[in-house]
């Protein structure tokens, strides 16, 4: 059934990129178009249902090697033009050397670890989103206007609303909507809301940009106090901690700096969908026994997961100085796998820290 809901997501996101394009006053239509639409539905289009496999060809084709492949005969499309009809005057930014010195270390430095393991054809199709972010960056460098701009920021909220809501269906309802990918327990039967992403801790952290772009972008105060409530109860429902802190942070922040006379409302909006889990967690009395004693309170609010994370930050640090400039690779590092093991993390969660063992500690 889910695919069916991904197929009608997936139009529905058609469209609405459409619109957004129609209504913007953007001088590239089709940019705006193409990068609107990659907003909303990359994370379903990047599925297994909506994969282009062709055998004939050493690849298959995914939405950051279809914007890739687009972009990139785009850029050498003008750049044929310039070079026959003039060049514009480009500006170099001062920062712009960094970001190409660490794009240019971390693929070396992942050749580096890899050579040895996969082929230079697969090596090329595992760093596809390094290039494919450095000709996206190139291409809204050379065309991005105002109008874009503002499609792009419409397209994130409406993703981020559409994610809300699923994350509370997904939590009320059917813990399998549109889920897809991870099934983390939260609390007693119930799932961590993952929204239209992979992992709840993901659709935390877009929900998080999300509430930035609503209380700096959205004039409406109903609008904006009702994305904000919205987003921060997405938040609350995925069970991540780290989150519900940031986000915390974050909403208190906003009030102290910028909105000092309106902190009842800011509060208020915060209190609602605190309020709301409550109601859902209590909507029966005689539940409230089995709810204090479900995984909510023994195995998240109450456990202690401190002493495992201060051991594996502690093999992080102890290895990180002998591998600093390049780290020591992927899972397939035996410094990573036994070190993880010392650690006292089981086999399932060794990938947890393997981002610091990619590309050392310049990463």
């Amino acid at each position: 059934m889910n695919q069916i809901y991904f197929l009608i997501y997936v139009i529905i996101t058609f469209f609405i990129s459409l619109y957004l394009t129609s209504k913007s006053n953007s001088s590239h239509k089709y940019i705006t178009f193409i990068i609107s639409y990659w907003i909303l539905a990359h994370s379903v289009l990047g599925t297994e249902y909506f994969i282009i496999d062709i055998k004939s060809l050493p690849f298959d084709f995914q939405p950051n090697r279809i914007i890739l492949i687009l972009f990139l005969c785009y850029l050498v499309l003008i750049f044929i033009r310039e070079s026959t009809h003039g060049r514009d005057k480009i500006v170099f930014l001062r920062y712009e050397q960094y970001l190409y010195l660490y794009i240019l270390f971390s693929i070396v430095s992942a050749y580096f670890h890899s050579r040895k393991i996969v082929t230079l054809k697969d090596f090329i199709v595992i760093n596809t989103s390094i290039l494919t972010f450095v000709v996206i960056y190139l291409v809204l460098k050379r065309n991005a206007d105002r109008g874009m701009i503002k499609a792009f920021c419409k397209a994130f909220l409406i993703l981020c609303s559409i994610s809300s809501i699923i994350g509370i269906l997904q939590f009320l309802i059917d813990p399998n909507f549109f889920r897809l990918g991870s099934h983390r327990g939260a609390f007693s039967f119930f799932l961590r809301s993952n929204g239209v992403f992979h992992a709840e801790y993901i659709q935390s952290y877009y929900l998080i940009s999300g509430i930035i772009l609503t209380l700096f972008l959205v004039l409406s105060k109903k609008l904006k106090y009702f994305l904000v409530t919205l987003f921060f109860t997405g938040i609350i429902l995925t069970f991540h901690r780290m989150s519900w802190i940031t986000g915390v942070i974050l909403i208190t922040l906003y009030i102290s700096k910028f909105k000092k006379n309106e902190k009842w409302k800011m509060v208020a909006a915060g209190a609602i969908a605190v309020s709301i889990i409550f109601l859902i967690s209590f909507l029966n009395p005689y539940d409230i026994n089995r709810v204090k004693n479900s995984a909510l309170f023994r195995d998240r609010l109450l456990s202690n997961t401190m002493t495992g994370r201060e051991n594996t930050y502690d093999m992080v640090l102890k290895n990180i100085k002998k591998g600093w400039l390049i780290g020591f690779g992927g899972k397939r590092s035996d410094v990573y796998y036994y070190g993880m093991l010392a650690a006292g993390t089981s086999k399932r969660l060794l990938r947890v820290k393997q981002v610091l063992f990619i590309t050392g500690f310049w990463k």
